[in-house]
């Protein structure tokens, strides 16, 4: 069910900690440009009107449920950490047999666009592809998944940063964590996955492997704006998303008409919606500043 009519449902894996942010809260659970990390990628997600979104859930599982209530229409649970695989696989009976394509989103991607989504999608569709993964290049590729491609330039395996040999490592392309598949062919190949690697995991991305062996092919869409694509693990990364969300609604009230007198030190709400007349108070404000 690749065609262009099959529904999409989203599954959203917000399980993880977080460990790097040094925190008592989770990662997901940040605030970001004045909202919980983990309501941005649902609402980008949310944007491609899916049948249905379900999220799976593990660290302060009542508060992550609670930041995504209207969000999503159902959860599941990652009791234990177990690799991305291993999320996946949870969230089977919640999934249920739900028929067309499987939308798969880290929930640490605060400054993912729907734009980005639609066109992972719209390539899985046109390429009939089994699965179907965001890249993007790296000047420093560390603890990310590596994108192995073969003679022809097809994706062969992805590797992980603590499974990669010296040459592989110095490979730029690196896996995004953003999938879309075949739930059909997916899901049975996940329930035949073994943890043998360096972190004792189910990963996802051995799935990924196992459909390339099968002769399956695998579509990647290389992103050029990385910092979009890229989950946040530091402080760092925490504060360049919300400056990134507030930069994007400053430039689209630009775009609309709306007079900021210094943008980059204006912040303004994303979700914000500024009417014409509203438009006009600031523009008048801004002139009667600057006489």
């Amino acid at each position: 069910m690749s065609g262009s009519r099959a529904p999409l449902t989203v599954l959203l894996l917000a399980a993880g900690q977080g460990t790097r942010l040094k925190s008592k809260t989770i990662k997901l659970l940040h605030p970001v440009a004045g909202q919980p990390m983990v309501t941005w990628i649902a609402r980008a997600a949310g944007a491609l009107r899916p049948s249905r979104t379900v999220a799976v859930v593990g660290f302060q599982a009542e508060r992550v449920q609670a930041a995504l209530a209207g969000l999503c229409d159902g959860f599941a649970v990652q009791a234990q950490q177990r690799g991305t695989g291993h999320a996946v696989m949870q969230a089977a009976g919640a999934l249920g047999k739900a028929p067309g394509l499987l939308l798969i989103v880290n929930g640490d991607l605060p400054s993912l666009r729907p734009a980005t989504l639609r066109a992972l999608v719209a390539l899985h569709r046109k390429s009939k592809a089994a699965l179907s993964l965001v890249t993007t290049d790296l000047s420093d590729s560390t603890g990310y998944g590596r994108i192995v491609r073969d003679g022809k330039g097809r994706v062969s395996r992805i590797v992980e940063h603590k499974d990669a040999s010296t040459a592989e490592r110095r490979i730029a392309e690196i896996n995004c964590g953003i999938y879309c598949a075949n739930p059909t062919v997916l899901m049975p190949l996940l329930k035949k996955l073994r943890p043998n690697n360096a972190q004792g995991e189910y990963y996802l991305t051995d799935a990924v492997h196992a459909l390339i062996a099968k002769g399956a092919l695998v579509a990647a869409l290389k992103h050029g704006e990385s910092e979009e694509v890229l989950g946040v693990n530091t402080r760092a990364e925490l504060a360049a998303a919300g400056a990134t969300l507030y930069a994007r609604k400053a430039e689209e009230l630009q775009d609309d008409g709306v007079t900021l007198l210094d943008a980059s030190r204006t912040w303004i709400d994303p979700r914000a919606k500024v009417g014409r007349e509203r438009r006009d108070a600031v523009r008048q404000r801004a002139h009667e500043q600057l006489r």
